[in-house]
């Protein structure tokens, strides 16, 4: 009995624990769990205390159990410190970037109560009042965008609003905020299994990720250069000399541009 009483207990944590699954993995990146290394594969369970650490030119896709959808980028590191999902206020997440690049849509609990939807960085904290977000550390400067919707983002005390099509950027020189930022396309939502994530890893991933973090734009094709057309040149008519046979007299009544035999 207590055998099977622990067997209950230990599937209950289990899927408590569950919160979310790795949806495609790009590269190579390894998962944190307690002190321990694990291979990122597609379709892995994680769980809470997680940590994805990605490496250069590596790129991986998370879907939480409210449909929150995490890319983390190459060389970072993005931590899940806290998830609770039961479809009511008690909802929670409080997800951690340590290193790196990350962008988040998020799911059910920014809509059932968004105040508790909370992202960490080395310096700032941010909050939701929108869906769409990214974050990228590199070195002591922080750049935060909003994508759609509303977030903010609390920095040395002081709170601030970030609107759609805005960023912030956070470093020890001080607060840098700018408009009209380039607003990369939603990601999508994949299934892990083979057969579906097969020639869809590329276009899922790579407009949050790698196009977000270098910003390539695509240049417009160089037309071909019209070939140089010489004018031509028409050549002079030149009249026939008129032919005249040996002791053929000319009739002067003749006009002169006229000629016979």
């Amino acid at each position: 009995m207590k055998k099977l009483f622990l067997i209950l207990l230990m599937t209950t944590i289990a899927i408590w624990a569950n919160i979310g699954n790795i949806m495609v993995v790009k590269g190579q990146a390894n998962v944190k769990r307690s002190a321990q290394m694990v291979t990122a594969t597609n379709g892995m369970i994680l769980l809470v205390g997680d940590e994805i650490i990605t490496k250069i030119q590596s790129r991986v896709q998370v879907m939480l159990k409210d449909d929150t959808i995490i890319t983390i980028g190459p060389k970072s590191s993005f931590g899940f410190d806290d998830f609770v999902f039961d479809g009511t206020t008690n909802s929670k997440v409080s997800l951690k970037s340590n290193r790196g690049f990350f962008r988040s849509v998020t799911g059910k609990i920014a809509k059932i109560i968004p105040d508790r939807f909370k992202v960490k960085t080395v310096s700032a904290t941010i909050g939701i009042r929108g869906t769409d977000f990214s974050g990228e550390i590199i070195g002591d400067t922080e750049i935060i965008k909003c994508y759609k919707g509303t977030i903010y983002v609390e920095f040395e005390g002081i709170t601030r609003d970030i609107k759609a099509g805005n960023m912030i950027e956070l470093s020890d020189s001080g607060v840098k905020l700018r408009k009209n930022i380039s607003v990369i396309r939603e990601p999508k939502k994949v299934l892990y299994d083979d057969k579906e994530t097969n020639g869809m890893t590329n276009e899922v991933i790579s407009d949050i990720t790698q196009e977000e973090h270098h910003l390539v734009h695509k240049l417009e094709p160089t037309p071909e250069p019209e070939p140089i057309v010489e004018p031509k040149v028409e050549e002079p008519i030149v009249e026939p000399e008129p032919i005249v046979k040996e002791n053929q007299p000319i009739d002067e009544n003749y006009p002169d541009d006229d000629y016979r035999y």
